[in-house]
Formats: C-alpha cells, structure tokens, sequence
C-alpha cells in the first residue's frame, strides 16, 4: 500500500527538497510479509526502510529475551530488538557496525548478540513510544511470557525512529496484539534562519544535518494522547511550538495511512478465505 501525503506549504522550503515544508515523503506500508511470524509489517517513508517481525506471547525459555528466563514475572514482557543490516542500512560516515541479525531473531555464526549503543538506544525509543499503546489487563494475563519484537532496518535516510514506532505497531496490530489505538509518529527538522523558522515534515538524512534541531513525535490519535517526545538541538519555544503542530498533522496523516493498510489486508484475505 502506497500513500501520498500532500498539504498545503507553511514555511520556506530547504534548498534541495522538491515538496513542500508539511508534505511527508511517499509512505509504502504493508504486513503479513513473513509466514514464520505471529504478526509482521514493513514500512518505507522515503529511502527509509524498516522490516519488523512479532513473535509471541511465548515463554522466555523460547525467547532471545535478555531478561531473566528463571524469574517469575507478574506480567508479560515488551521485549523490543532493532538491528541495523550491513552494510547497506547507515551511510558510509556513521560508525560501522559488525551485527548482522535476521528478521526472526536467530543470529548468524559470524555475528555477536550484543547490540550496538545506536541499536540499544533505538530499541528503547520505539519501546518507550509503543508501551502504553498495549491493553494492560490484557499484557499482565501473559504471566512468564513475551512479545518479541525484532526490527530491522534495511536503510536509514531520516525518521528511522518514526519509521520504526509506525512498523512496530502495525505488526503487533497483525499479531493480533490487544491495543488501545495504532501508534503513529511523525519528524520535523527544524531551522532558524532568516528571514523566520523553517520547520520541514519527515526531513531526509541531509535536511537533519542541516537543521538546528529535530522534534519527534508519537501519538495515540484517539486519545489524544503523546506517547512520545523527542527533541534535539537549540530550539525556541516558538519553533518547537510550530513544529508539534507540523507532527501532529503528520501523525493524523499516517494514522489514516496505517488503518487503511490494515483494513486492506483483512478485506484481502477475507476474499482468497472464500475462494
């Protein structure tokens, strides 16, 4: 399923984008990809490219979990896992990783478990983003259990982190995964120059660099509600009020985009059931 978002322009474009400051990049979205998981999805905002896989509720003796299979938890577990695949998925400037991990978890025999701070850091952000989306009577049922979430980024060209939480949760919506709303989340770089604020939805890799700060956010659009705030860099209190508006108009655009997707799946797999 392939969306564009397009809005009306609210401020003066970066010199090397060819749409609109509050325009998203074209967003690609999909689940079901991989038969060997409980729920799965893909997603693509531009060059940005996230594959994620939903294993689970399982038992911890059957989970690459790394909390402590031996203790008894009075819930289930949120274990969230990203890894970058090398080499293609950072540009050549970004420190060079040595992990390579599949999409379900299992590790080759060339690579360590152990992740990378970059990778430790982006697992907590989408787990952050994504946790208070699960039903909570319905998570602390799953005594001795997890959810595996296991994420992989084929490519990173600016809003890996949105990309992520939106891939995420549209796989444990297709694992069938008790949640109180989809969660979608939506990046604004942010400049200062004259002559005013310049504020661009979904910034590429080059319009982040660019920028003098970058504002993150995740929402649940029915309940209004922030699950996630992310800010970065010198920013005013004037611009960082204009570019949350900007996200959460981005956000409400992805929601739509994200039940759409899902809507067509079940409606697609309705009609081959009664084939």
């Amino acid at each position: 399923h392939v969306f564009n978002n397009k809005s009306k322009a609210k401020s003066r474009p970066h010199a090397s984008r060819k749409r609109p400051p509050s325009e998203l990049r074209k967003i690609y979205m999909d689940t079901r990809i991989l038969s060997n998981a409980d729920g799965s999805s893909v997603v693509e905002m531009g060059q940005t490219k996230v594959v994620v896989a939903v294993h689970g509720p399982r038992s911890f003796s059957a989970s690459s979990s790394a909390y402590d299979s031996e203790l008894f938890h009075e819930e289930g577990i949120l274990n969230v896992d990203a890894r970058f695949a090398l080499p293609f998925a950072i540009r050549p400037e970004t420190v060079a990783m040595n992990q390579v991990v599949a999409v379900d978890g299992s590790s080759s025999s060339s690579s360590t478990t152990t992740q990378t701070p970059e990778e430790i850091e982006l697992s907590s952000r989408v787990y952050d983003a994504i946790f208070s989306s699960l039903v909570q009577p319905a998570l602390n049922r799953l005594f001795k259990s997890v959810l595996d979430v296991h994420l992989v980024v084929l490519q990173a060209d600016g809003g890996l982190t949105s990309a992520c939480i939106v891939a995420v949760s549209l796989a444990l919506a297709d694992a069938g995964v008790e949640l109180y709303d989809l969660v979608p989340s939506c990046s604004v770089a942010i400049s200062s120059n004259n002559p005013g604020i310049v504020c661009l939805a979904d910034p590429t890799e080059e319009e982040i660099d660019d920028a003098d700060g970058i504002l993150t956010l995740a929402v649940l659009c029915s309940w209004n509600e922030v699950t996630f705030w992310n800010q970065s860099g010198r920013i005013s209190v004037e611009a960082s009020s204009q570019a949350m508006e900007m996200c959460k108009d981005g956000c409400i655009n992805i929601h739509q985009c994200m039940r759409q997707c899902l809507l067509s799946k079940e409606k697609q797999q309705s009609i081959q059931s009664d084939k």
